[in-house]
């Protein structure tokens, strides 16, 4: 299959000319390929692959492949050759031709749509190196692209177009359409432009910032790419921005606090989460008050009862009920938060957790400075596989004060109830901890959603200790597992946080006057949350 060659015939480009061969004095390096893509290429994909012009399937190479897991294979130095262009032309050129065949573009059968299947040899190839090199490729070329990862991306150009077309309302915009940017290329002038970008020197693709390769600098050793300016990040900003002024321009000071509220790490991420888990799911009539809360909406359910358990008079936005401690549900809200981040700790391997011990169970001695603290009874122990040992403290917060100053302070910088209320559990509980050799943790939320910056910087943590469960053979595996797990801990974080404070509007509601307790009708929450009231939970996976 692959003929033996003393010397390798080298693919080579156009003869250069004199001034070409100075200059490329110090060549590139040769494109390298390690093992492990280039097995994980193969052992990834799926069964049943389609079959080229040598008529094998990834089945075949797979046969090819040691059966001790040691990586040495003739295959492998193929592929090899293959990556770096040194396999000979003959062997080149079987590859680059397919097997055709024509599909109906149309029902009528007058369109015909030409599919060409490549080798697998060459598909292995290119696989493995966007495996190697494909966190690069996206860095390099993601501010080239609109909607990359981009979940309803025509959607959102729509939207963008008509928040532009707001900002000026005597321009129109007749047509818009969005296609493929690869399949709407000429193919020919993709080949030529690519064969002239190739003949160019080294010092020539430096001065063109050509994308199609970074260039090599003999004088670090390193490869060079110019800074892109991320300007399609730059100008959604600058839009967000834009209509952010505008509209704190319109609302109150309260409205302003919500809206600061609503925004920051994962405070969102409850509106996106699939109820494929008890964690994750919202009874309807929860849910719907929980959206109410969220966009500043009235409430119906609280015309019901107009005063509180307290005695004082309930509003209807239900600012008032997720204030007020009497009733128990403020208090109930804290303790689903603090089993929210119970279970997290508890799924992390080798991590060991207690609940709600005293710093005088922790160490602290009756003959010291800090015998007043032995009775402070902190949410969380929680000792991570990394070695760190920590205390955390949860508390939610209501951001609308119905103090004026603070309400005006409250409305410029986002996230200050939550920064002052984890600055009043530091306060408490540092100086003790210390005093035991552990790490204190606030962690704050804000009941519209945001967090503050110790308890976004924990689920770093968490992430970051979950992540080293098993190895990854690339930063682009690591950075995947990651994001899934960042988003999955916020939306238990978020769904918890929303559901349990809606539920708290709803007992406000539902109270008489004088009872104490949480008090939840089934016709109102239905059977699912009778079910949570009896404890009967998913377990946390």
């Amino acid at each position: 299959m692959f003929p033996r060659r003393a010397h390798p015939l080298l693919l080579r480009g156009p003869p250069q000319s004199d001034s070409q061969s100075q200059s490329s004095g110090s060549q590139s390096p040769l494109l390298t390929l390690s093992r492990d893509n280039l097995l994980e290429a193969i052992r990834s994909v799926s069964k049943g692959s389609a079959q080229g012009v040598t008529g094998w399937r990834y089945e075949h190479l797979s046969y090819f492949l040691p059966r001790d897991g040691s990586a040495q294979a003739r295959i492998l130095r193929i592929a090899t050759c293959l990556a770096r262009g040194d396999a000979p032309v003959g062997f080149i050129s079987l590859l680059v031709g397919g097997r055709c065949f024509a599909l109906n573009k149309n029902a009528k059968g007058t369109e015909v749509k030409p599919i060409v299947v490549g080798d697998v040899l060459r598909r292995w190839v290119m696989r493995a190196i966007l495996l190697e090199f494909g966190v690069q490729f996206e860095r390099h070329l993601g501010p080239l692209q609109f909607a990359v990862h981009t979940r309803a991306d025509t959607e959102k150009l729509f939207r963008c177009m008509q928040t532009c077309l707001q900002q000026f309302p005597s321009s129109a915009v007749l047509n818009l359409d969005a296609s493929n940017a690869f399949n709407a290329c000429d193919r020919q002038a993709s080949k030529r432009e690519y064969e002239r970008a190739e003949s160019a020197t080294e010092s020539m693709k430096l001065k063109a910032h050509h994308p199609l390769r970074q260039g090599w600098d003999a004088q670090s050793g390193c490869w060079w790419r110019a800074p892109h300016t991320q300007e399609q990040q730059r100008i959604t900003d600058a839009l967000h921005q834009s209509r952010r002024v505008f509209l704190f321009s319109k609302v109150g000071l309260s409205e302003r606090v919500r809206l600061h509220s609503c925004s920051g790490n994962g405070a969102s991420a409850w509106l996106s989460a699939i109820p494929s888990s008890g964690w994750l799911r919202f009874p309807p009539a929860v849910y719907r008050v929980a959206l109410h809360i969220r966009l500043g909406l009235p409430i119906l359910k609280m015309r019901r009862a107009g005063v509180c358990v307290c005695g004082s008079p309930l509003d209807p936005r239900g600012h008032h009920a997720q204030k007020c401690p009497n009733g128990g549900g403020v208090h109930w809200r804290h303790e689903q938060v603090k089993g929210a981040f119970t279970q997290i700790l508890r799924g992390l391997r080798h991590t060991h957790v207690l609940e709600e011990t005293t710093f005088g169970h922790l160490g602290v001695a009756m003959d010291s400075r800090l015998t007043e603290e032995r009775n402070k009874r902190v949410d969380l122990f929680a000792s991570l596989s990394n070695g760190d040992t920590l205390l955390t403290d949860v508390s939610v917060t209501f951001p609308i004060s119905s103090d004026a100053s603070r309400l005006r302070t409250r409305s410029k910088t986002a996230g200050a109830a939550a920064k002052t209320k984890s600055e009043e559990k530091v306060w408490k509980y540092a100086v003790a901890a210390c005093a035991v050799g552990l790490w204190f943790v606030p962690l704050i939320f804000e009941t519209f959603g945001r967090p503050d910056r110790e308890t976004v910087s924990f689920v770093k943590e968490l992430v970051s200790v979950a992540s080293l469960r098993a190895g990854f053979s690339t930063e682009g595996e690591l950075m995947a597992v990651q994001a899934r797990l960042t988003d999955r801990y916020w939306k238990i974080l978020g769904c918890t946080l929303q559901r349990y404070v809606a539920i708290n509007v709803l007992t406000s509601a539902f109270h008489g006057r004088g009872q104490r307790g949480p008090f939840q009708p089934d016709s109102l929450l239905g059977r699912e949350f009778s079910m949570q009231l009896s404890h009967e939970r998913d377990r946390f996976v």
